[in-house]
């Protein structure tokens, strides 16, 4: 093998490797990005509306809630939305493979 063709493989190795690393990142990219949304919905869950967010000034539902939290409240807040990510997590939703049809 001569050094012109060592040259031209290790030139399309790193070309492959850089597609490697970009798809990496992606699928990280990916992750986080669904980590934050699972976090965010179990934040939902303890806002003082839920998913509905506060009245609109026209509703015949006027009270509003103006609450002030300690830091204790807002720790034991977070706890409680990590330990349902973590328990959504353990669902395995959208990990498992379907199973192999049985052959012909």
């Amino acid at each position: 093998m001569s050094n012109r063709e060592i040259s031209r493989s290790a030139a399309e190795n790193s070309e492959d490797m850089t597609g490697s690393m970009e798809e990496q990142e992606n699928i990280a990219n990916t992750h986080h990005y669904a980590l934050y949304e699972t976090l965010n919905e179990a934040l939902d869950m303890e806002r003082p509306y839920q998913y509905k967010g506060e009245p609109m000034p026209w509703s015949k539902n006027t009270r509003m809630a103006r609450q002030r939290i300690s830091k204790a409240q807002a720790q034991k807040i977070l706890d409680k939305a990590k330990q349902r990510v973590v328990d959504w997590g353990k669902t395995g939703a959208g990990t498992k493979l379907a199973p192999l049809p049985p052959p012909p």
